[in-house]
Protein backbone atom coordinates (compact mmCIF):
# COMPACT_ATOMS: atom_id res chain seq x y z
CA UNK A 1 0.00 0.00 0.00
CA UNK A 2 1.28 3.40 -0.96
CA UNK A 3 1.21 6.05 1.78
CA UNK A 4 0.52 9.50 0.38
CA UNK A 5 2.58 12.25 1.97
CA UNK A 6 3.54 15.79 1.07
CA UNK A 7 0.07 16.90 -0.05
CA UNK A 8 -0.24 19.19 2.99
CA UNK A 9 2.16 21.98 3.83
CA UNK A 10 3.15 21.71 7.45
CA UNK A 11 2.49 25.38 8.07
CA UNK A 12 -1.09 24.95 6.81
CA UNK A 13 -2.13 21.44 7.94
CA UNK A 14 -4.84 21.44 5.25
CA UNK A 15 -5.09 21.05 1.49
CA UNK A 16 -8.10 21.25 -0.78
CA UNK A 17 -8.12 20.50 -4.47
CA UNK A 18 -10.27 19.24 -7.32
CA UNK A 19 -9.07 15.90 -8.67
CA UNK A 20 -10.30 14.64 -12.02
CA UNK A 21 -8.59 11.31 -12.58
CA UNK A 22 -10.59 8.31 -13.79
CA UNK A 23 -9.12 6.20 -11.00
CA UNK A 24 -6.88 6.26 -7.96
CA UNK A 25 -4.82 3.26 -6.81
CA UNK A 26 -5.28 1.92 -3.29
CA UNK A 27 -3.45 4.14 -0.85
CA UNK A 28 -3.26 5.31 2.73
CA UNK A 29 -1.97 8.58 4.15
CA UNK A 30 -0.83 10.31 7.30
CA UNK A 31 -3.83 12.64 7.57
CA UNK A 32 -7.63 12.67 7.37
CA UNK A 33 -9.37 12.95 4.01
CA UNK A 34 -12.80 14.12 2.88
CA UNK A 35 -13.91 13.07 -0.61
CA UNK A 36 -16.90 14.77 -2.26
CA UNK A 37 -18.24 13.44 -5.57
CA UNK A 38 -18.89 16.40 -7.88
CA UNK A 39 -20.03 14.72 -11.10
CA UNK A 40 -20.68 11.24 -12.47
CA UNK A 41 -20.81 8.00 -10.50
CA UNK A 42 -18.01 5.72 -9.48
CA UNK A 43 -16.81 2.90 -7.29
CA UNK A 44 -15.14 3.70 -3.99
CA UNK A 45 -13.18 1.24 -1.87
CA UNK A 46 -12.43 1.98 1.79
CA UNK A 47 -10.61 -0.82 3.60
CA UNK A 48 -11.66 -3.20 0.83
CA UNK A 49 -15.38 -2.43 1.10
CA UNK A 50 -16.82 -1.29 -2.23
CA UNK A 51 -19.57 1.32 -2.49
CA UNK A 52 -21.16 2.90 -5.55
CA UNK A 53 -21.05 6.67 -5.08
CA UNK A 54 -23.00 9.34 -6.95
CA UNK A 55 -22.83 13.13 -7.34
CA UNK A 56 -23.43 14.77 -3.98
CA UNK A 57 -22.15 11.79 -2.00
CA UNK A 58 -19.19 12.33 0.28
CA UNK A 59 -17.27 10.44 2.94
CA UNK A 60 -14.40 10.67 5.39
CA UNK A 61 -11.31 8.46 5.30
CA UNK A 62 -9.71 7.82 8.68
CA UNK A 63 -6.07 7.36 9.64
CA UNK A 64 -4.91 3.83 8.90
CA UNK A 65 -7.56 3.20 6.25
CA UNK A 66 -6.89 2.33 2.64
CA UNK A 67 -8.82 4.03 -0.13
CA UNK A 68 -9.24 3.74 -3.88
CA UNK A 69 -11.77 4.90 -6.45
CA UNK A 70 -12.62 4.49 -10.13
CA UNK A 71 -15.09 6.12 -12.50
CA UNK A 72 -17.88 3.84 -13.70
CA UNK A 73 -17.67 5.30 -17.19
CA UNK A 74 -15.57 7.80 -19.10
CA UNK A 75 -12.15 9.21 -18.39
CA UNK A 76 -13.11 11.79 -15.78
CA UNK A 77 -14.33 11.53 -12.20
CA UNK A 78 -14.22 15.02 -10.64
CA UNK A 79 -14.11 15.13 -6.85
CA UNK A 80 -13.33 17.65 -4.14
CA UNK A 81 -10.46 16.30 -2.11
CA UNK A 82 -9.93 17.91 1.31
CA UNK A 83 -6.92 16.66 3.25
CA UNK A 84 -6.35 17.87 6.80
CA UNK A 85 -4.64 17.05 10.04
CA UNK A 86 -6.53 17.22 13.35
CA UNK A 87 -4.24 19.98 14.66
CA UNK A 88 -5.64 22.22 11.94
CA UNK A 89 -8.84 22.32 14.04
CA UNK A 90 -6.94 22.94 17.28
CA UNK A 91 -3.28 22.69 18.23
CA UNK A 92 -4.19 20.55 21.22
CA UNK A 93 -5.05 17.78 18.73
CA UNK A 94 -1.43 17.31 17.68
CA UNK A 95 -0.86 13.57 17.88
CA UNK A 96 -4.53 12.72 17.32
CA UNK A 97 -4.75 9.78 14.91
CA UNK A 98 -8.45 8.94 14.95
CA UNK A 99 -11.49 10.68 13.47
CA UNK A 100 -13.73 9.96 16.47
CA UNK A 101 -11.20 11.54 18.82
CA UNK A 102 -11.35 14.68 16.69
CA UNK A 103 -15.16 14.70 16.78
CA UNK A 104 -15.12 14.53 20.58
CA UNK A 105 -13.15 17.79 20.70
CA UNK A 106 -14.82 20.71 22.46
CA UNK A 107 -15.03 22.75 19.23
CA UNK A 108 -17.25 20.07 17.66
CA UNK A 109 -18.82 18.37 20.69
CA UNK A 110 -20.19 15.20 19.13
CA UNK A 111 -19.67 12.66 21.88
CA UNK A 112 -19.23 8.92 21.25
CA UNK A 113 -22.71 8.09 22.57
CA UNK A 114 -24.22 10.40 19.94
CA UNK A 115 -22.48 8.69 17.02
CA UNK A 116 -23.24 4.94 17.38
CA UNK A 117 -20.46 3.77 15.09
CA UNK A 118 -17.47 5.05 13.20
CA UNK A 119 -18.47 7.99 10.95
CA UNK A 120 -15.71 6.90 8.56
CA UNK A 121 -17.91 3.88 7.74
CA UNK A 122 -20.72 6.07 6.35
CA UNK A 123 -21.32 7.52 2.91
CA UNK A 124 -23.22 10.78 3.37
CA UNK A 125 -25.32 12.65 0.83
CA UNK A 126 -25.46 16.42 0.37
CA UNK A 127 -29.24 16.73 0.01
CA UNK A 128 -29.44 20.50 -0.54
CA UNK A 129 -25.95 21.18 -1.91
CA UNK A 130 -24.82 23.00 1.24
CA UNK A 131 -21.68 20.91 1.72
CA UNK A 132 -20.68 21.41 -1.92
CA UNK A 133 -21.10 25.17 -1.62
CA UNK A 134 -18.94 25.26 1.51
CA UNK A 135 -16.25 23.20 -0.20
CA UNK A 136 -16.32 25.56 -3.17
CA UNK A 137 -15.78 28.52 -0.83
CA UNK A 138 -12.94 26.64 0.86
CA UNK A 139 -11.29 25.94 -2.49
CA UNK A 140 -11.42 29.66 -3.38
CA UNK A 141 -10.01 30.67 0.01
CA UNK A 142 -7.26 28.07 -0.22
CA UNK A 143 -6.25 29.13 -3.74
CA UNK A 144 -6.26 32.90 -3.09
CA UNK A 145 -4.71 32.74 0.41
CA UNK A 146 -5.92 36.16 1.47
CA UNK A 147 -5.20 37.29 5.05
CA UNK A 148 -7.14 35.15 7.52
CA UNK A 149 -7.80 32.36 5.00
CA UNK A 150 -6.76 29.61 7.43
CA UNK A 151 -9.22 30.88 10.05
CA UNK A 152 -12.03 30.89 7.48
CA UNK A 153 -11.05 27.40 6.34
CA UNK A 154 -11.07 26.20 9.95
CA UNK A 155 -14.57 27.59 10.52
CA UNK A 156 -15.79 26.06 7.23
CA UNK A 157 -14.33 22.65 8.06
CA UNK A 158 -15.87 22.63 11.54
CA UNK A 159 -19.23 23.53 9.97
CA UNK A 160 -18.98 20.63 7.52
CA UNK A 161 -18.07 18.18 10.29
CA UNK A 162 -20.97 19.29 12.48
CA UNK A 163 -23.46 19.16 9.59
CA UNK A 164 -22.15 15.69 8.74
CA UNK A 165 -22.46 14.40 12.29
CA UNK A 166 -25.97 15.81 12.38
CA UNK A 167 -26.77 13.44 9.51
CA UNK A 168 -25.61 10.50 11.64
CA UNK A 169 -27.84 11.65 14.49
CA UNK A 170 -30.80 11.78 12.07
CA UNK A 171 -29.90 8.33 10.70
CA UNK A 172 -29.88 6.94 14.24
CA UNK A 173 -33.23 8.61 14.98
CA UNK A 174 -34.74 7.08 11.82
CA UNK A 175 -33.45 3.63 12.79
CA UNK A 176 -34.99 4.10 16.24
CA UNK A 177 -38.31 5.04 14.62
CA UNK A 178 -38.16 1.91 12.48
CA UNK A 179 -37.44 -0.28 15.52
CA UNK A 180 -40.34 1.20 17.49
CA UNK A 181 -42.78 0.83 14.58
CA UNK A 182 -41.66 -2.76 13.97
CA UNK A 183 -42.15 -3.57 17.66
CA UNK A 184 -45.71 -2.20 17.62
CA UNK A 185 -46.56 -4.10 14.43
CA UNK A 186 -45.28 -7.34 15.96
CA UNK A 187 -47.17 -6.58 19.17
CA UNK A 188 -50.44 -6.16 17.23
CA UNK A 189 -49.94 -9.31 15.13
CA UNK A 190 -49.37 -11.35 18.30
CA UNK A 191 -52.06 -9.76 20.49
CA UNK A 192 -54.81 -8.66 18.05
CA UNK A 193 -57.32 -11.10 19.60
CA UNK A 194 -57.09 -9.33 22.96
CA UNK A 195 -57.99 -5.83 24.13
CA UNK A 196 -54.82 -3.91 23.29
CA UNK A 197 -53.80 -0.26 23.39
CA UNK A 198 -50.85 1.72 22.13
CA UNK A 199 -50.33 2.82 25.71
CA UNK A 200 -49.42 -0.77 26.64
CA UNK A 201 -46.74 -0.83 23.92
CA UNK A 202 -45.46 2.60 25.02
CA UNK A 203 -44.98 1.28 28.56
CA UNK A 204 -43.02 -1.71 27.26
CA UNK A 205 -40.78 0.58 25.18
CA UNK A 206 -40.47 3.17 27.99
CA UNK A 207 -41.56 6.04 25.74
CA UNK A 208 -44.48 8.46 25.93
CA UNK A 209 -47.78 7.61 24.25
CA UNK A 210 -47.85 10.78 22.06
CA UNK A 211 -44.28 10.13 20.88
CA UNK A 212 -44.97 6.50 19.97
CA UNK A 213 -48.20 7.48 18.22
CA UNK A 214 -46.27 10.02 16.11
CA UNK A 215 -43.52 7.52 15.28
CA UNK A 216 -45.95 4.76 14.33
CA UNK A 217 -48.03 7.03 12.10
CA UNK A 218 -44.91 8.38 10.42
CA UNK A 219 -43.45 4.94 9.68
CA UNK A 220 -46.65 3.08 8.67
CA UNK A 221 -48.81 5.83 7.25
CA UNK A 222 -51.76 4.88 9.45
CA UNK A 223 -52.90 5.23 13.04
CA UNK A 224 -52.53 2.48 15.63
CA UNK A 225 -56.30 1.83 15.73
CA UNK A 226 -56.46 1.59 11.92
CA UNK A 227 -53.61 -0.91 11.92
CA UNK A 228 -55.32 -3.04 14.60
CA UNK A 229 -58.55 -3.11 12.56
CA UNK A 230 -56.59 -4.06 9.44
CA UNK A 231 -54.90 -7.04 11.14
CA UNK A 232 -58.13 -8.18 12.79
CA UNK A 233 -60.06 -8.09 9.51
CA UNK A 234 -57.27 -9.92 7.70
CA UNK A 235 -57.43 -12.66 10.32
CA UNK A 236 -61.23 -12.81 10.15
CA UNK A 237 -61.00 -13.28 6.36
CA UNK A 238 -58.62 -16.17 6.92
CA UNK A 239 -61.07 -17.81 9.34
CA UNK A 240 -64.06 -17.18 7.06
CA UNK A 241 -62.20 -18.78 4.17
CA UNK A 242 -60.78 -21.78 6.03
CA UNK A 243 -63.34 -22.72 8.69
CA UNK A 244 -67.08 -23.20 9.11
CA UNK A 245 -67.11 -21.29 12.40
CA UNK A 246 -70.05 -19.01 13.04
CA UNK A 247 -69.45 -15.38 12.17
CA UNK A 248 -70.14 -14.32 15.76
CA UNK A 249 -67.45 -16.74 16.96
CA UNK A 250 -64.99 -15.43 14.38
CA UNK A 251 -65.67 -11.86 15.47
CA UNK A 252 -64.91 -12.81 19.08
CA UNK A 253 -61.82 -14.80 18.04
CA UNK A 254 -60.22 -11.79 16.35
CA UNK A 255 -60.90 -9.38 19.20
CA UNK A 256 -64.37 -7.92 18.55
CA UNK A 257 -66.78 -8.18 21.49
CA UNK A 258 -69.24 -5.95 19.62
CA UNK A 259 -70.38 -8.03 16.62
CA UNK A 260 -72.25 -5.11 15.08
CA UNK A 261 -69.05 -3.08 15.09
CA UNK A 262 -67.21 -6.05 13.52
CA UNK A 263 -69.73 -6.06 10.64
CA UNK A 264 -69.27 -2.31 10.16
CA UNK A 265 -65.47 -2.47 10.05
CA UNK A 266 -65.45 -5.59 7.87
CA UNK A 267 -67.78 -4.07 5.28
CA UNK A 268 -65.77 -0.83 5.23
CA UNK A 269 -62.51 -2.67 4.54
CA UNK A 270 -63.62 -5.61 2.37
CA UNK A 271 -66.54 -3.83 0.60
CA UNK A 272 -68.92 -6.68 1.42
CA UNK A 273 -70.37 -8.33 4.51
CA UNK A 274 -68.68 -11.34 6.20
CA UNK A 275 -71.44 -13.62 4.91
CA UNK A 276 -71.06 -12.32 1.34
CA UNK A 277 -67.31 -12.80 1.60
CA UNK A 278 -67.72 -16.43 2.70
CA UNK A 279 -70.22 -17.12 -0.12
CA UNK A 280 -67.81 -15.59 -2.65
CA UNK A 281 -65.01 -17.78 -1.37
CA UNK A 282 -67.20 -20.87 -1.67
CA UNK A 283 -68.28 -20.02 -5.20
CA UNK A 284 -64.63 -19.86 -6.15
CA UNK A 285 -64.22 -23.38 -4.63
CA UNK A 286 -61.71 -22.17 -2.08
CA UNK A 287 -63.83 -23.61 0.71
CA UNK A 288 -65.39 -27.05 -0.06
Amino acid sequence: MKILEGHIKKEENIGIQICNSPRSPSHGHAFLEMVYIMEKSGESWVDGNKTIVHPGDYFLVDYGSTHAYAALEGNTFPIYNCLFEPEFIDRSLAGCKHLQQLLNHYLIRFRDEMLHGNPARHVFHDEDGQIGRILNKMKNEFDKKKPGYLEILRANLIEILILTMRQISLMDANRQYERYAAYVQKYVREQYMHKITLGDAAKELHVSLPYLSMVFSRETGCSFSSYVQKIRIEQSCRLLANTRDKIIDIALAVGYSDVKFFYTVFKRQVKMSPLQFRKTIRRENILP
